[in-house]
């Protein structure tokens, strides 16, 4: 195992632990269904954290594009047509009049 798994690994052991030592306590304290809810409460809430948090990093991620969309003016789509090659500005292709054009990135 690398170095960058190491954390990973120790925090999702560190999840079941502590989410196994819930569902034990409440199912000793206060019965099998109630450990099992407050089990599954934990669990879910505990997804939902996760998922919040890495929404928030994930807009930091890729610098000023905000959770990465495609949409900055930096990403240029030319199109060029199909039959005969020129680029096409346009719904049309201007040499040739045919609409089949292909993206290029």
């Amino acid at each position: 195992m690398d170095g960058t798994m190491k954390p990973l690994f120790v925090r999702q052991i560190v999840f079941i632990a502590v989410g196994f030592a819930i569902g034990l306590v409440l199912t000793i304290f206060f019965g099998p269904i109630v450990g099992i809810a407050g089990n599954m409460a934990f669990l879910i809430g505990i997804i939902f954290l996760i998922q919040r948090r890495s929404r928030v990093f994930n807009s930091f991620r890729f610098g000023s594009r905000a959770g990465g969309s495609l949409d900055d003016s930096s990403v240029a789509v030319r199109y060029f047509c199909l039959s005969c090659g020129d680029e096409v500005k346009g719904k049309r292709c201007k040499s040739c009049g045919s609409q089949m054009k292909r993206a290029v990135f």
